[in-house]
């Protein structure tokens, strides 16, 4: 009995562990355009389906409003010796690292994956006395055993890739299984033949730090499982597909009704119709010819097709204001702007909350690995999710400052470092006051050429 449970439990693993790939195969599909056809195609017939990718738009738009182009700032608070403005040997260490490992694209190709399955992972790659790299782990190589009391706490990973031997030329398997040994982890490769039944171990390579040098998180919060929710599920799916089903209807109507077919009666066998634009059709007797009309107008089918359309931007909570469709909006408000906006606000507000957790985990072991210890906590600089009117913003800033508001709280509402805003402006008054101070030589004849003089 014991046996036979342990195997049920052992298979449903599997079975979920092949719906989980599959769903990311599908995810994927969709996000690099190869939809199916959803309407036949008639051999030798022009292909009249039409395929617009907005599960791509959804992934894209999403990473965009959480990473930004720009820099993603951050700074170490607390822990720290900094002097002025200054960035401490720590941030410029973390600076150098991110940079070499391209920041920002790391950044966007992690939240891609995490958008499309629901995960992200990276690895730390050590390589003698270089600088860290981080490598963006494919979230369908990765398999995760977690404690049976705390599904949040991986005790082992295995990741599964194949690919070809540089030597040999041959397709080859390949494993690294990563699991927790005492204190520290193990970090063990392995290689296998596409046809071999046991893995060969070829390598044991150290790791001394406490954390394994994998580590994820959820793109979106899913509570009682490890694997979290992507931005691309099946029911995103689903309404793309049907966007595409109606958009493939309406074209084929198109092509049918815009060339349409003449029908006749009263025809008689052998007799030729000329149907030139400068010709007279004459037909026999109560003969009669026509041309095969669309009953209805596309007015329905195009309705159809918007209200599809509206369900897929409003379940992904991506707004078509933040894909750039600005249709019949006018001048907007502040207040209207945080409206429109709000889904995606609120969408990347809850990123920010599982992608920071796993980027200050990520300066956690890198200082580790760098020798500075442990114990560091960093502020991520996340960008602005909301277009902003600078004009709008300015007055509500005086307004605030006339009711009681400090400066210091405006500037920093507005952006600013009210510390760096007051050193400078100090030192632009200083400038200021050097540049009113009249020499003493001025307007004295020969005075500049008598002071070079002295000097010499």
């Amino acid at each position: 009995m014991h046996n036979f449970f342990t195997a049920h439990v052992t298979r449903e693993i599997q079975l979920e562990d092949q719906a989980r790939l599959q769903r990311f195969a599908e995810a994927w599909r969709y996000y690099y355009g190869e939809h199916p056809d959803v309407i036949r195609v008639e051999h030798g017939k022009r292909n009249p389906n039409v395929k617009p990718n907005y599960a791509r738009l959804i992934v894209d738009a999403s990473v965009s409003h959480l990473f930004g182009t720009k820099d993603l700032g951050f700074e170490i608070v607390g822990k720290t010796q900094r002097e002025g403005n200054e960035r401490t040997r720590e941030e410029q260490w973390l600076d150098e690292v991110m940079e070499h490992n391209d920041k920002m694209v790391f950044y966007h190709r992690l939240g891609t994956n995490g958008s499309v399955c629901g995960h992200a992972f990276y690895k730390i790659v050590l390589e003698g006395d270089v600088l860290p790299r981080l490598c963006v782990l494919d979230p369908g190589t990765v398999k995760v055993h977690t404690d049976p009391h705390d599904l949040t706490r991986v005790v082992r990973y295995e990741v599964e890739y194949s690919g070809k031997d540089p030597s040999s030329g041959q397709a080859r398997d390949y494993r690294q299984v990563i699991e927790q040994n005492g204190a520290g982890w193990k970090i063990t490769e392995q290689e296998k033949g596409p046809d071999a039944p046991e893995w060969t171990t070829t390598a044991t390579p150290p790791w001394a730090y406490p954390f394994p040098p994998i580590d994820g998180c959820q793109n979106l919060p899913s509570p009682n499982e490890f694997w979290g929710v992507a931005d691309l599920e099946m029911d995103k799916i689903h309404l793309n597909r049907a966007i595409n089903f109606q958009a493939s209807n309406i074209s084929k109507i198109i092509e049918v009704h815009g060339h349409p077919k003449t029908w006749t009666n009263g025809y008689m066998p052998g007799m030729k119709i000329d149907t030139s634009t400068d010709q007279l059709i004459l037909l026999p007797g109560e003969g009669e010819l026509h041309n095969l009309e669309m009953v209805g107008d596309l007015g329905s089918h195009i309705e159809y097709l918007r209200w599809v359309l509206q369900a897929l931007h409003e379940t992904a909570r991506i707004p078509e204001v933040a894909t750039g469709k600005v249709d019949n909006i006018g001048q907007l408000s502040g207040l209207a702007l945080q409206i429109l906006y709000g889904p995606i606000k609120e969408l990347t507000g809850t990123k920010q909350l599982t992608y920071g957790g796993l980027i200050k985990r990520l300066h956690q072991r890198l200082l580790v690995i760098g020798r500075f210890g442990d114990g560091y906590r960093t502020t991520l600089h996340w960008p602005e999710i909301v277009p902003t009117d600078v004009t709008t913003e300015l007055q509500a800033a005086l307004l605030k400052q006339e009711v009681g508001f400090s400066k210091d709280t405006t500037i920093t509402e507005l952006g600013g470092d009210p510390e760096k805003e007051r050193q400078k402006r100090q030192e632009e008054a200083e400038e200021a006051a050097d540049q009113l101070i009249p020499n003493p030589l001025d307007g004295l004849g020969g005075g500049k050429q008598q002071q070079n003089q002295e000097e010499e």
